[in-house]
Formats: C-alpha cells, sequence, structure tokens
C-alpha cells in the first residue's frame, strides 16, 4: 500500500485519501490492551495512527520502523 503525498493531498493506492489520525502511547498500555485501543480508533472512524518512539528505550539506526526494538511487537498489532 504505497502513500504518496501530492497535490496538497495524500493518495492511498492511487486514490485520494483523508487521513484522520488518532494517538496511542503505547509505552502507557499494556500489550494485551494494544488490540482494543487499535480497534476502538477504527470503529471511531480513524484511519491512522500516530505514536511516539522513544530514543530512551531503542537503539537508533537509519531504516525504517520495523527495525525499532522497542516497537516492533507495537507496529506488528497495528498491521493487523
Amino acid at each position: 500500500m504505497p502513500l504518496e503525498a501530492r497535490d496538497n493531498a495524500f493518495y492511498l493506492d492511487g486514490k485520494k485519501v483523508q487521513l484522520l489520525s488518532g494517538a496511542i502511547h503505547y509505552f502507557r498500555v499494556v500489550p494485551e490492551y494494544w488490540e482494543d485501543r487499535l480497534t476502538r480508533l477504527k470503529a471511531c472512524g480513524l484511519n491512522c495512527v500516530e505514536t511516539q518512539v522513544f530514543s530512551s528505550s531503542c537503539h537508533w539506526v537509519v531504516v525504517d520502523i520495523e527495525s525499532f526494538a522497542c516497537s516492533e511487537p507495537y507496529a506488528n498489532e497495528c498491521d493487523r
């Protein structure tokens, strides 16, 4: 699913899409509740999740988000 930003808009798979985002601080939610919280965001009509990754809890490398060991379980839950 490539997401593109062009012409002052976002496009997902070539179709214009409006991103409606909510935030989850995954480190403040026990992992057993991640699926529930993500499901609730989706039920509210949101199609995007913003989260934070703190440098104090990660080993930084210049690669994509799935390479951060501290957020990998959360990123996998978001993909479901």
